[in-house]
């Protein structure tokens, strides 16, 4: 069997396949998502959603840290909250 051309393993599931051609992996059988069903990219914002206008916003930890953020939205409480143990 000879050296497969691909450098990189796949992304997803770390083997050599050709994962961005549709091949499915030899080693774990991971399959490629059908292209219209690929999510997109996550973008973390600068900034928390406003879910409430002017009084409930829902943001990352980094959002809570950064106090400028903060005072710039007028936000004088924050609830943490954690999922411990989701599957």
């Amino acid at each position: 069997m000879r050296k497969r051309e691909r450098e990189n393993p796949c992304g997803v599931c770390g083997h050599y396949h050709k994962c961005e051609e549709g091949e499915i992996c030899g080693v774990c059988g991971h399959r490629p998502a059908a292209a219209d069903a690929v999510a997109p990219a996550r973008v973390d914002s600068a900034f928390p959603s406003e879910v409430l206008k002017g009084f409930l916003f829902l943001g990352s930890y980094d959002n809570a840290s950064r106090s400028e953020v903060l005072k710039t939205l007028n936000i004088t409480h924050i609830l943490n909250v954690h999922c411990a143990g989701l599957p």
